[in-house]
């Protein structure tokens, strides 16, 4: 079944299992539980079950015992949070005599029924049958969905404004996320000795392939013939590396290295190197006008974010919240 959509509409309505936890104790407390009075209406404990479901199947999958239960314990305050947040909103349109059009939410759930059910209305309530929810019951969270995105975006998105000099700004200020690092165009020569009867003979054969290289003989035709490791069929093209991702020893040489220039014989721990530097790209800044968009939006939500809390905590202000001890998961 898909989850998401569905699950996440099914607050209240059955018990869920918690794999590997005291189902006893949850189903007894979905049964008598409240997590939160909101203006004195309450938010159960199976409401927030519900809303976490989604998360708790993961961290079921990555967690076991006390890691477990304490994770378990953070995603359920978190959930409930969400859901005093979105009671609130409802609250505040409600108390403002909003009303989303019947056409509203008709046309929310054809979008849904297209791209989840391919127009496929049986399969819906089928769906919903299985979770236990009917259509009305559905309907509802759909509408309450909307009627949150609808405050959302009264009192949020259409407030949002990120001015150009703030995104120059944040540019200008973290460099470090828009350096393009210092490539280099290599070919390689590797013979290994880590394996090898006799590593001398070894220093031998790549003191051999770069006396051929340096009498004239072809970089790459040396390569594919001696040597030693996956590159060796393509002439030990590496293609453009970034210096920084190389052993240390085979960084120092190719950070000196001028374009055709080929190496002495490198050692390190397990192999001889000769390396042939066919092309270099230093270090730079990303152009600004490649990011401006990126960076546009990922302030837009900083300041998206920012405004939502700010509005949230201006709900709460002026409302009663009673939140409960009740952990399911102890």
């Amino acid at each position: 079944m898909r989850c998401g959509l569905i699950c996440t509409a099914v607050a209240g309505l059955f018990l869920i299992r918690i794999a590997g936890g005291r189902t006893d104790k949850i189903e007894s407390t979905l049964l008598d539980g409240v997590a939160a009075y909101v203006n004195e209406r309450p938010i159960t404990v199976g409401d927030v079950l519900v809303a976490m479901e989604p998360k708790r199947r993961q961290l079921v999958g990555k967690f076991s015992g006390e890691e477990l239960s304490a994770r378990l314990k953070e995603a359920y305050q978190q959930a409930l949070a969400v859901l005093i947040d979105q009671r609130l909103i409802r609250e505040a349109y409600e108390r403002e005599n909003r009303r989303l059009p019947d056409w509203a939410v008709d046309q929310r759930i054809n979008e849904i029924l297209h791209d989840k059910f391919a127009d496929d209305r049986s399969q819906l309530l089928a769906e919903l049958a299985a979770a236990g929810l009917t259509y009305e019951d559905w309907r509802r969270e759909i509408e309450n969905q909307l009627i949150v995105a609808t405050m959302r975006h009264a009192y949020v998105d259409r407030h949002v404004y990120v001015s150009p000099s703030a995104v120059r700004t944040f540019y200008e200020t973290s460099r470090d996320r828009y350096l393009r690092p210092s490539k280099v165009k290599l070919r390689l020569i590797v013979i290994n000795k880590k394996e090898a009867a006799e590593p001398a003979a070894q220093r031998e054969r790549a003191d051999a392939a770069l006396k051929r290289i340096r009498a004239g003989e072809d970089f790459a035709a040396v390569a594919a013939e001696v040597s030693e490791d996956k590159k060796a069929a393509a002439g030990g093209d590496w293609g453009w590396t970034e210096v920084s991702l190389l052993k240390p020893e085979l960084a120092q040489v190719a950070m000196r290295l001028e374009s055709g220039e080929v190496s002495d014989v490198v050692e390190s721990e397990d192999s001889f190197y000769i390396l042939k530097c066919e092309g270099r790209e230093q270090e730079s800044m990303v152009p600004f006008e490649e990011v401006r968009a990126t960076i546009q939006r990922e302030l837009e939500k900083q300041e998206a974010e920012r405004l939502y809390r700010e509005w949230v905590n201006r709900l709460r202000a002026q409302a009663s919240i009673q939140v409960l001890e009740t952990n399911p998961f102890e």
